[in-house]
C-alpha cells in the first residue's frame, strides 16, 4: 500500500481547494492512477480500519442487480442507507419508489441496461433492422409520433434489458482477444432516477490469452481517497478474481485465467479525510521516533537528545495542508462523493 500513502501525501501537497455539491470543500488533484500485481497480494489498504465484509457485500448486491439498501444490509453491507433514506434530493424525487430504494444504480445498469431501438418505417431497409433487432432480443412496445417532422405513427420502438455482465464474462470464454470487454453504469438517460450517480462507473477487463493472465482498469470519476478509494479497490479486485473463477468454471478445459493487474485512475480526497490522514502522518512519524528510540535503549546507546544535547530538536510534523474556512453544512452532506 505504499503507492496509496504517496497518492494521499501527494494530494495534501498538491492539491486544490475546490467546491461541490455538499458544501464541503475538497483537496482535489485529479487524473491519479493506481496500478497493483495481483499476482503478489490482494490490494487490502492496511494503514487503517477496512470495512471488508462490507465491500463483499455490496459488490455481490451489484452483481445480483439490487436497488434496495434494505438488500444490501442483509448482505452485510450499509453504506447505502444514507443515500436512500437521508438524502432530501432523492427523497422528493418522483422516481423514489419506496423506503430504502437508490433508484436505478450501479447493478441495475450492470445486469438490466435498458437499450432501445427507434426504427424509421419509412427507411428503405427498416424491416431488416426489425427482424435484427429481433434476433437480438428486442421486443416490440408500439409506435411514437416524430413531433419534429410531425409524422404520426412512423417509428417503431423496440427494447430489451441488456445484461452487461454476462456479456463480458461471455466474450472473455469465446473472443478473449476482443478488445471492447467492458461495462459501465453512466446511464444519461436515467441518472435523474438514481439516489446517487455512479462514481466508480466504468470497467474494462483485458485478457492476455497467451499468458492466462485477466487484468480490470477501472475508471473513477470522483473517489474519497479516505473512504471510498480502499473500498473500490477491494471490490474490482475481488470482481478480476471472480471473473476469472467464473470462466474457468465454463470453460475449464483450457482457458484459465489468473487475475493480473488491476489499474485505477481517478481520485478526489474530502475534507474530513484530509484531516484524518494529517493526524495519521503525524502519528506515525512519533512511532517511528519511539521505535528507534526503543531499539537505542535495547542496544545500550545514548538517546540523540542525550548525545547531543545542544543541538538536539525535536523534528517538526509534517506541514499541514491548506487552511479552508470553516463549513457548517458537514452533517447534510452526502454519504459519498
Amino acid at each position: 500500500m505504499r503507492q496509496y500513502l504517496d497518492l494521499v501525501q501527494h494530494v495534501l501537497d498538491h492539491g486544490s481547494w475546490q467546491e461541490n455539491r455538499t458544501g464541503i470543500r475538497t483537496l482535489s488533484s485529479p487524473g491519479a492512477m493506481l496500478r497493483f500485481d495481483l499476482r503478489e497480494g490482494f490490494p487490502a489498504v492496511t494503514t487503517k480500519k477496512l470495512a471488508f465484509k462490507s465491500a463483499m457485500g455490496e459488490l455481490v448486491g451489484f452483481l445480483r442487480g439490487y436497488r434496495s439498501a434494505a438488500q444490501f444490509r442483509a448482505l452485510g453491507c450499509k453504506v447505502w442507507d444514507q443515500n436512500a433514506n437521508d438524502n432530501a434530493q432523492w427523497l422528493a424525487s418522483p422516481y423514489r419508489l419506496q423506503t430504502d430504494d437508490i433508484g436505478a444504480a450501479y447493478g441495475v445498469q450492470w445486469r438490466r441496461w435498458p437499450a432501445y431501438k427507434l426504427i424509421d418505417l419509412r427507411a428503405p431497409r427498416h424491416a431488416e433492422q426489425i427482424a435484427d433487432a429481433r434476433a437480438r432480443g428486442y421486443r416490440e412496445l408500439g409506435t411514437v409520433c416524430d413531433d419534429a417532422q410531425g409524422d404520426a405513427g412512423m417509428h417503431l420502438v423496440l427494447y430489451k434489458a441488456i445484461d452487461q455482465l454476462r456479456q463480458c464474462l461471455d466474450t472473455i470464454v469465446h473472443n478473449p482477444g476482443d478488445r471492447r470487454i467492458l461495462f459501465h453504469g453512466w446511464n444519461c438517460a436515467q441518472l435523474e432516477e438514481m439516489a446517487l450517480p455512479p462514481c466508480h462507473l466504468l470497467y474494462q477487463f483485458l485478457p492476455n490469452p497467451s499468458k492466462r493472465e485477466l487484468s480490470l482498469c477501472l475508471y473513477v470519476r470522483s473517489n474519497d481517497l479516505g473512504l471510498g478509494t480502499p473500498l473500490n479497490l477491494a471490490e474490482a479486485a475481488a470482481l478480476a478474481g471472480w471473473q476469472a473463477l467464473d470462466v474457468l468454471s465454463i470453460d475449464s478445459a483450457w482457458r484459465l485465467f489468473t487475475p493480473f493487474e488491476l489499474v485505477s485512475a481517478g481520485g478526489m480526497l474530502g475534507r474530513a479525510s484530509v484531516q484524518a490522514y494529517t493526524w495519521a502522518f503525524q502519528a506515525r512519524e512519533r512511532v517511528a521516533g519511539w521505535k528507534a528510540q526503543a531499539l537505542r535503549r535495547l542496544r545500550k546507546e545514548p538517546d540523540v537528545a542525550e548525545a547531543q544535547p545542544e543541538t538536539s530538536v525535536a523534528p517538526p510534523d509534517p506541514p499541514a495542508p491548506p487552511e479552508e474556512p470553516a463549513v457548517t453544512s458537514a452533517a447534510s452532506a452526502a454519504a459519498k462523493p
